[in-house]
C-alpha cells in the first residue's frame, strides 16, 4: 500500500478546512483595524478565544516588528478572502462552477468577474476531473471521516445499512435546481449546497462569537448556528445509519455538474490487467462505489486515488487519455445492499 498519496490529499483537505475557519477571523481582525478598534479590544478583553484568534492573526501580520505598516497589513487582507464558495487569493479568483450558473440562470445575465472566476476551476476538471469533491470539498472530507465511525460502530455489533439510489438523481437535482432558479429569480442550489453552506454556518458563528464580546459575553457558545447545522448532520447521520456516501454518490448537484465538467477529463486512473490479481481492494476502497477492477469507473470517479494507494500489485495507475466517458454510465437503479456477515 502506498499511503503518502493519501496523506497529501488528507493534509489539503485540512488546509482547505483551515481555511473556511480562518477567513471569517481575518475578515474580522481587518474590520477592527480599519475601524481603530483592535488595539482596545486587545488591552480590555480577557483571554477568550475571540482575543486569542485577534492575537494570533496579530502577531502573523504584524508581530513585533514596528515596521510594519498597518495600512500594507489591510491591503493585503483584501487579497485574501473568501471560502471554497468563492475566493480570492493574491489575484487570483476562484468561483464554484455551481454558483456561477446559479448566478447566470437567476439572473438571467452573464458576468464577466464570475465567468474570470470559473477559469480555474473548469481547468482544473477539465485534466484532472471530479477532484474537488475528493481533495477539496469541506463536506466531502467530514463525510469521509464519518465513514470511519460506520466501521467503528461495527465493532459494537451495530450493523449500518447500506440502501443505494440511483445516480442520476443528482443530475436531475441539479436540472431541477437551475430551472426553479430561472423561474423564481434567485439561486436555489446554493442553499441546499454543503460547499457553500459550511463557509456560511461559519461565518455566522464567527460573527455572532464577536458580537458577543463586544457585549462582555466571552463564553463559547454555538448561538450563531442556524438551521444550515442542522441540514448538515442531518446528512452525516444519514449516512451513518442509512447509506454509505449518500450525499456524494446520489444527491449532490455539485458533485454531478463537476462529473460533466470532468467527462473528458485527461487524468485517468488505469488498470494493467497483466498485473491485476482481482483481488478486489480498490473496488472496497472506492468512496464513490465504483468498481475499479473491472474498469467501471465513468464520469463518477473523482481521482481521489484511493484505489492506487492501495493496490500491491501496481495494477492501477494514473496516465493521460482522450478517450470521453459516456454520461449513462453508472446510473444504477434504487437496491440495498445487505452487510456482510461479521
Amino acid at each position: 500500500m502506498k499511503p503518502s498519496i493519501q496523506w497529501l490529499r488528507h493534509s489539503i483537505q485540512l488546509l482547505v478546512v483551515l481555511f473556511i475557519i480562518t477567513m471569517p477571523l481575518i475578515a474580522q481582525y481587518g474590520e477592527y483595524l480599519y475601524q481603530r478598534k483592535l488595539d482596545h479590544f486587545l488591552d480590555e478583553w480577557p483571554s477568550s478565544i475571540t482575543k486569542n484568534s485577534l492575537t494570533t492573526i496579530e502577531n502573523f501580520f504584524h508581530g513585533t516588528d514596528p515596521s510594519v505598516n498597518r495600512q500594507e497589513v489591510l491591503t493585503s487582507l483584501q487579497n485574501i478572502r473568501g471560502n471554497t464558495w468563492s475566493a480570492q487569493i493574491f489575484g487570483l479568483s476562484m468561483t464554484d462552477p455551481l454558483a456561477v450558473l446559479g448566478s447566470i440562470f437567476s439572473s438571467k445575465s452573464v458576468s464577466k468577474t464570475l465567468l474570470f472566476g470559473l477559469m480555474i476551476p473548469v481547468i482544473a476538471t477539465i485534466l484532472l476531473g471530479r477532484v474537488f469533491c475528493s481533495w477539496i470539498c469541506p463536506i466531502g472530507f467530514i463525510l469521509e471521516m464519518s465513514e470511519k465511525l460506520r466501521k467503528i460502530l461495527s465493532l459494537f455489533k451495530i450493523r449500518p445499512r447500506n440502501v443505494t439510489f440511483g445516480r442520476g438523481n443528482k443530475y436531475i437535482l441539479l436540472t431541477a435546481g437551475l430551472m426553479t432558479s430561472f423561474l423564481i429569480s434567485a439561486p436555489l442550489l446554493n442553499e441546499l449546497y454543503p460547499p457553500a453552506l459550511i463557509g456560511q454556518e461559519i461565518q455566522n458563528e464567527t460573527q455572532f462569537l464577536f458580537e458577543q464580546a463586544e457585549n462582555n459575553h466571552f463564553d463559547f457558545n454555538l448561538g450563531g448556528l442556524t438551521g444550515i447545522s442542522l441540514f448538515i448532520f442531518s446528512i452525516i447521520l444519514l449516512e451513518l445509519i442509512i447509506s454509505k456516501r449518500l450525499w456524494c454518490r446520489y444527491l449532490c448537484p455539485g458533485g454531478a455538474l463537476y462529473s460533466l465538467l470532468g467527462r473528458k477529463r485527461l487524468i485517468r486512473v488505469q488498470r494493467h490487467a497483466v498485473k491485476c490479481t482481482d483481488c478486489a481492494d480498490c473496488t472496497k476502497v472506492c468512496p464513490m462505489g465504483l468498481n475499479p477492477m473491472k474498469d467501471s469507473t465513468g464520469i463518477e470517479c473523482d481521482n481521489c486515488l484511493a484505489c492506487v494507494s492501495i493496490c500491491s500489485e501496481d495494477a492501477l495507475k494514473t496516465h493521460v487519455s482522450l478517450k470521453s466517458t459516456p454520461i449513462t454510465q453508472n446510473f444504477s437503479s434504487l437496491q440495498i445492499e445487505q452487510p456482510p456477515n461479521q
